[in-house]
C-alpha cells in the first residue's frame, strides 16, 4: 500500500492511496482511492494502463460504476 498526501490551497489535503488486494485466482487488481480532508479539492485523473511493456492496450468495460481494464483471449 502506498499512501501519499498532497497539501492543497485553502488548507485542504488530498490523500492518494494505491494498493493491490490479495489475488483471487489468476486475476489481479490495482485500486486507487482519493480522499479529501479539510475541504473540497478539484482533481483531474488520467489513467493509461498498458500491458506487455506498453505494447498491448486493454479493453475497458464498465461494470457497476467501475471501469475494468481487461486483457486476454477474445479482447
Amino acid at each position: 500500500m502506498l499512501v501519499t498526501e498532497f497539501a492543497c490551497k485553502g488548507g485542504a489535503t488530498l490523500v492518494l492511496t494505491d494498493f493491490m488486494p490479495i489475488r483471487a485466482g489468476d486475476s489481479s487488481a490495482v485500486v486507487r482511492r482519493l480522499e479529501t480532508r479539510g475541504g473540497a479539492v478539484e482533481v483531474e485523473v488520467t489513467l493509461r494502463l498498458m500491458f506487455g511493456y506498453g505494447d498491448i492496450a486493454p479493453w475497458w468495460p464498465q461494470e457497476d460504476g467501475a471501469w475494468l481494464g481487461e486483457l486476454g483471449p477474445g479482447r
